[in-house]
């Protein structure tokens, strides 16, 4: 009895799986970025996207650069905005410094802990063909993982945690 009801069970999963497949749809895989990028992010506003990635380069096991690379996609086609910020140095592991985020005007911001106490916040009003840099300067404290949002009426926020 035992057999029978693990059979059954077995021929339906085999035969429910391949229905369920079909529901998925997957594009072709393609290439992102340099030979080290990392740190993914994506941003939609419904009507266009934005995809930010970090592009790392190492001067030696413990020291290296960080530039910020986007991808935007609008109106049907994708844009490469390469290295559009940076470099930023870090050391020891490779940091995750950077948020992004589209408002309904296709707004791009992006905000990046470009220093120990400076967080950065890049705009750009023309789907990410250029930016503009507001730096804003921790002081003495340590400023670290910085977060944007757009707000339902139109402003943003920006969060960060504040080191000792």
């Amino acid at each position: 009895m035992i057999r029978r009801t693990v059979i059954a069970a077995l021929l339906t999963i085999a035969l429910i799986l391949p229905a369920i497949a079909r529901d998925f749809y997957w594009e072709n895989p393609q290439y992102l970025g340099g030979a080290d990028s990392r740190f993914p992010l994506s941003a939609t506003n419904g009507s266009s996207s934005a995809l930010l990635f970090q592009d790392v380069e190492r001067n030696d096991s413990d020291t290296g650069n960080i530039w910020l690379s986007l991808r935007v996609f609008s109106n049907g086609r994708w844009t490469s905005h390469d290295r559009f910020a940076g470099p930023f140095p870090y050391e020891g592991d490779v940091p995750s410094i950077a948020s992004i985020s589209i408002d309904v005007r296709n707004t791009i911001l992006v905000s990046a802990a470009t220093a120990v106490n400076t967080v950065s916040v890049f705009v750009s009003r023309d789907l990410g063909a250029s930016f503009s840099e507001t730096k804003l300067n921790g002081n003495t404290s340590a400023v670290l993982a910085p977060c944007v949002f757009v707000r339902s009426d139109g402003g943003y926020l920006l969060f960060a945690t504040r080191g000792g």
